[in-house]
């Protein structure tokens, strides 16, 4: 993971006072690459800022295939973070 990024989210966070001790913070996870990389982030930073993580993921289903092998990519990578989803 690119720990300047980690780092700008950290930056972020703090100079707009987003996220504050004991916060549960829900990152909606589409799979794609965006949004698993600020879940990333936000997973290194929770024990350092103190803040609960949980990923939402919405499968609408409407591109069939596709949208169920994001869902189980999404349900897949939470479960390696140790995210609940």
């Amino acid at each position: 993971m690119n720990m300047k990024l980690c780092d700008t989210v950290l930056e972020t966070i703090a100079d707009n006072e987003l996220i504050s001790a004991g916060d549960r913070v829900l990152v909606a996870v589409s799979g794609g690459q965006d949004s698993c990389a600020l879940l990333h982030c936000l997973v290194q930073l929770r024990q350092q800022l103190t803040f609960e993580v949980i990923a939402c993921h919405l499968d609408h289903g409407f591109r069939g295939l596709e949208s169920a092998q994001d869902r189980e990519f999404v349900e897949e990578f939470t479960l390696e973070l140790g995210v609940p989803c």
